[in-house]
C-alpha cells in the first residue's frame, strides 16, 4: 500500500516531503501528524483548516491543543 503524502515549500522555496503517519478528529477538527520524508522520527502536527471554500494545513503549536491530539493519537 502506497503511503499518504504531502509537500511544502519551506521558507528558502526548498520542497520538503512528508509522509502522513496519521489522521486523526479531536473536538470536532481534524489533524494530521507528518514528518519530512528524510527525518521519520521527527513527527509534526497540522490541523486541517477551510477559508473562503479552500482547505490548507495549518501547523499546531497551543500546546493545550497539543496535548489533546497527543492523548488520542496512537503513533505518539
Amino acid at each position: 500500500m502506497k503511503q499518504k503524502s504531502y509537500a511544502f515549500k519551506n521558507e528558502r522555496g526548498e520542497l520538503i516531503n512528508y509522509i502522513v503517519k496519521e489522521y486523526l478528529s479531536v473536538n470536532s477538527s481534524d489533524y494530521v501528524i507528518m514528518s519530512p520524508e528524510n527525518k521519520a522520527t521527527q513527527l509534526e502536527i497540522y490541523k486541517f483548516n477551510l477559508e473562503n471554500g479552500n482547505e490548507y494545513l495549518d501547523a499546531v503549536q497551543n500546546k493545550g491543543e497539543l496535548d489533546l491530539i497527543k492523548a488520542s493519537a496512537k503513533t505518539i
